[in-house]
């Protein structure tokens, strides 16, 4: 039998306890775990094997190769980031509603094809742009825009949040490269984009590129929740579009503070620290942290990296 690649998601729950003792276990029957719908577990002919999956599983649309979950700010919704390429996978975002003992109850789903991941599954969810082969979702801190990035589409994508139900209504999306009939904007340094995070004060949108080597900068409009791209760091300044930054190589990390902006990646082996101007969103190279940096460089030397 072949294992195949049947994702979902494992519901646990917290039990009280001491502060230092707190213990997790798995919620019951379906209510434990949800999976993706349309596929058994036992499939010879399909290539489905998961051998050690309970089958007694919730079944939802839209998560065939989930990547990612996020609980928005409210902690009434969860959202599951699912990737895929031209033929496979879900290549968007799974909506639940999540009750007080931490059960998912399906909502919705919206794909890049309309589909939730099954072929001819096409109207089962809504269809966006710019989704495919998703990998991040962020959440503007009042929890009125959600923010995806999809390394397939060299793009991010941003989506108005509905406050009641955590619906998500396509907004507009910014792609690297773009062609003529195209719903999304032209960007830069977008190549593999993978990653995405919003600032605490909601201003500004930070995207991390795999093969542009980069970070991108995108001001956010507060009503709206669209993107104009402002700036960029890359690892060679990308011949003056960017400015010139360090061991950017693979850039697919991406983490926002008040004050700074962290990029990692594991093609380089690298934690680079950015200070963040709180009025433009601008970055200045602050800190680079590498697994086996040059003597005289920026970057420290850090093992395990």
């Amino acid at each position: 039998m072949k294992r195949g690649a049947l994702l979902g998601l494992m519901l646990l729950l917290v039990l009280p306890g001491a502060a230092r003792a707190q213990s997790f276990a798995q919620l019951s029957g379906t209510a434990g775990c949800v999976l993706q719908t349309g596929l058994n577990f036992d499939d010879e002919d399909a290539g489905v094997y998961v051998e050690y999956a309970p089958k007694d599983c919730g079944r939802a649309g839209g998560l065939m190769n989930a990547r990612s979950v996020v609980v928005s700010p409210d902690q009434g919704t969860v959202y599951v980031v699912s990737s895929g390429g031209a033929l496979t996978g879900s290549n968007g975002v799974a909506t639940f509603a999540r009750g007080a003992d931490g059960a998912l109850t399906f909502r919705a789903c919206v794909t890049a094809t309309g589909g939730d991941g099954r072929v001819g599954s096409d109207g089962l969810c809504t269809r966006a742009d710019s989704l495919r082969g998703a990998t991040s979702l962020a959440l503007s801190p009042d929890g009125r825009s959600a923010y995806v990035a999809a390394p397939g589409s060299n793009g991010v994508s941003w989506f108005s949040r509905d406050a009641t139900t955590g619906a998500l209504t396509g907004g507009g999306c910014i792609k690297h490269t773009f062609g003529f009939g195209e719903h999304c904007a032209g960007g830069f340094a977008l190549d593999g984009v993978s990653s995405v995070a919003v600032s605490p004060d909601g201003r500004f949108v930070y995207a991390a590129s795999s093969r542009s080597n980069a970070v991108v900068v995108f001001a956010r409009d507060a009503t709206s929740g669209a993107l104009t791209e402002v700036s960029c760091v890359s690892d060679t300044g990308s011949d003056g579009a960017c400015a010139d930054g360090t061991a950017l190589a693979g850039a697919d990390g991406v983490l926002v503070t008040a004050e700074d902006v962290y990029v990692t990646s594991a093609l380089a082996g690298s934690v680079t620290g950015y200070r963040r101007d709180a009025t433009t969103g601008a970055l200045t190279p602050h800190g680079c942290l590498l697994a086996t940096a040059p003597e005289g460089g920026p970057c420290t030397s850090v093992p395990a990296l």
